[in-house]
């Protein structure tokens, strides 16, 4: 899918150095960005997490004129099976050059479009944003997410040692089929 200048496509296993790549530079200059600092923002994270996304979920990238991944999204299955109508672990990831151009909530979008078309065996997405992240709430809402609860004092901040709530999002399709 073309929008702009930038296309969607759906994420492959070869799409790993990039993304690695995408998420140590948001890690390292957007602060809260991501819980993950650079240190724990590995291969094998993200090896780990593009294998369960091309195994049991969905993810897509963003890529620029230049074929240069820009953006990231992916949810899959927790593998447990009294929660297959459920995908979580619900991850996204835009390279500050590219923020506040419409491209993460573009991509949010596009996703849920995918789940609502083609996934109607899934009911339940899930997400969790920090409490401080206002954004990233106000972004999620206007998806059609809602609040499901509070994970009290959930995260420490690593530069000052305070406290942030964590709050779990859910989005239910609404496209959903029972099997």
């Amino acid at each position: 899918m073309h929008f702009g200048e930038y296309s969607i496509r759906a994420s492959i296993k070869t799409d790993a150095s990039e993304i690695l790549s995408l998420y140590k530079k948001v890690a390292q200059l957007t602060p809260g960005g991501l819980v993950r600092t650079p240190e724990e923002i590995t291969q094998d994270y993200v090896n780990t997490f593009l294998s369960k996304t091309l195994d049991h979920g969905l993810g897509f990238v963003v890529t620029n004129t230049e074929h240069k991944i820009i953006a990231e999204i992916h949810t899959y299955s927790l593998g447990i099976k009294a929660f297959n109508h459920v995908w979580g672990d619900l991850t996204i990831c835009v390279d500050p050059d590219y923020q506040n151009k419409k491209i993460g909530s573009t991509l949010f979008g596009y996703l849920l479009d995918q789940i609502t078309q083609k996934y109607t065996h899934i009911l339940k997405v899930c997400i969790v944003v920090r409490s401080t992240n206002q954004r990233a709430r106000h972004v999620y809402e206007k998806l059609g997410f809602i609040q499901e609860g509070l994970f009290a004092r959930q995260i420490r901040d690593q530069q000052t040692g305070q406290f942030i709530d964590d709050i779990p999002f859910a989005w239910f399709n609404p496209g959903y089929q029972k099997d």
